[in-house]
């Protein structure tokens, strides 16, 4: 499969800089930056690496320390008024831990706001959308998904007891989630939370 670069100079032009897409030939047609290094080598590179470069890129993350067996943490995020917000949640723990997510939840208060932090130390761009740890519910809420991780289906992870669990979504202008980790392992347990995300323009 051949790939055809569209870039209007000479690469010597533009030592160092993003700039420029290609196209796939095989009819379905992905653009992405490219990348053009000191000696004046092209290359493309990923959605995300361009994103962390281009400060576009952040992230937010929680650690919940011996968290009781059969208590649940929580994390909430609102997507930014003209934003999509595009985002992996990663999580790592010990023992069986059930997921869930909802929507419609209602809150008497709304949780300790967690600030996102751009994954380029030196950018000024400030994302729209606003996340919180422990919210105090009144009520969950319509579930949106359901999970279960750490019941122990790999044998490596039988043996270590260690899970670790990535899921990615897009969320639309404006919306609300909940997300809940209840720990189901018998014993307390910690739990280390991250969410990678960027903002796109709606």
């Amino acid at each position: 499969m051949s790939t055809t670069i569209n870039i209007e100079g000479s690469s010597q032009q533009y030592k160092g800089q993003v700039l420029g897409t290609h196209k796939l030939e095989s009819g379905n047609s992905e653009v992405r930056p490219i990348l053009i290094d000191k000696q004046g080598h092209i290359s493309s590179i990923g959605l995300i690496h361009d994103k962390v470069h281009g400060g576009r890129m952040f992230f937010v993350n929680k650690v919940f320390r011996a968290v009781p067996n059969n208590t649940s943490v929580y994390i909430r995020h609102i997507t930014g008024v003209g934003k999509e917000l595009h985002s992996e949640f990663i999580s790592d723990s010990i023992g069986k831990w059930s997921l869930n997510t909802y929507l419609n939840s209602i809150y008497s208060n709304n949780g300790v706001e967690v600030i996102p932090i751009n994954r380029r130390s030196n950018s000024t761009y400030l994302v729209t959308s606003k996340f919180y740890h422990t919210p105090i519910i009144t009520t969950l809420g319509d579930k949106r998904f359901e999970y279960l991780f750490g019941a122990g289906d790999r044998p490596n992870r039988v043996t270590s007891g260690n899970f670790t669990q990535r899921i990615e979504s897009v969320f639309g202008e404006g919306v609300e989630v909940l997300i809940e980790f209840k720990n189901e392992s018998g014993n307390p347990q910690d739990i280390a939370i991250i969410i990678n995300a960027y903002e796109v323009d709606v």
